[in-house]
């Protein structure tokens, strides 16, 4: 039996004698009589819901050497606009992009992405997916590296491009050194096949964390939560079969609150 079992009972047997004696007293002419009445209200009660809004702020930069160097920044929330290689408006939309036309072995670039979350913690991931990867036509000696080995017969070209398999890359968090520590780094075409599946941020900014051990990211517009960083860079050793290729690919983040959460639901998994 609980103490509330108890309390009820109590109550009743109260109530009870209360009325016994009121009928006994009533019998008697002895006035009338009443059971003990209350009232309490709880006024004015209301229950907002929380929010998470995730924003992004962002820093893209490249160097093409003598062909110029750039970038430009922003905040990713909602409509935002999608700006070329000069830091040019072209078009809004729903994602930011930086267009490079004409890149060559040695060219390098990067990206910072701070996030801020309001107003609850919450767990990060990232995913990543290779839009296009395309020959876009050829130069003479490039399908040589496609055929069967005849130069006199250098084949046909299977209109898939060597640029993503060319262009190394590193994931970081902020402050870091990508050669000592990096969350995916290799091929852009392995980077990309390894953020599809999805890959989780620590906001602790650890490496070789698993889902469910990660920190989550703080909320509120001061917090100070750890950036990530995307290092690419076309080594000077790439030969020709790059020319003319084209890839395009595009980085997205899923923020998930963080209470009454474990951390162990990947968005992004198949």
């Amino acid at each position: 039996m609980t103490d509330k079992q108890i309390h009820s009972l109590s109550r009743r047997q109260l109530l009870g004698s209360v009325g016994a004696i009121g009928v006994a007293s009533a019998g008697a002419g002895l006035g009338t009589t009443a059971y003990f009445s209350d009232e309490e209200s709880f006024d004015d009660n209301t229950l907002t819901a929380g929010e998470l809004d995730l924003l992004v702020d962002y820093e893209l930069s490249y160097d093409q050497g003598s062909a110029g160097s750039g970038g430009t920044s922003g905040t990713i929330n909602g409509d935002v606009q999608v700006v070329d290689e000069n830091g040019d408006d072209v078009a809004e939309g729903d994602a930011v992009s930086l267009t490079l036309d004409d890149v060559k072995p040695g060219d390098s670039g990067g990206a910072e992405f701070c996030f801020r979350i309001i107003d609850n913690p919450a767990y990060l991931w990232l995913n990543g997916e290779l839009t296009a990867n395309d020959e876009n036509g050829y130069t003479e000696p490039e399908p040589e590296t496609e055929s069967d080995g005849d130069v006199n017969d250098p084949g046909e070209s299977d209109g898939t491009g060597e640029l993503a398999d060319s262009i190394e890359v590193a994931l970081y968090y902020e402050g870091d050194d990508p050669a000592d520590n990096a969350i995916v780094e290799g091929t852009l075409t392995e980077v990309l096949a390894a953020a599809s599946n999805g890959v989780l941020l620590d906001g602790d900014g650890s490496y070789g964390v698993e889902a469910g051990e990660q920190a989550p990211f703080d909320g509120g517009e001061d917090a100070e939560n750890p950036c990530l960083y995307v290092d690419w860079e076309i080594p000077v050793e790439v030969g020709n079969e790059i020319q003319t290729d084209l890839v395009e690919f595009e980085f997205s983040f899923y923020a998930e609150q963080s209470r009454h959460n474990d951390g162990t639901n990947n968005p992004y998994s198949s």
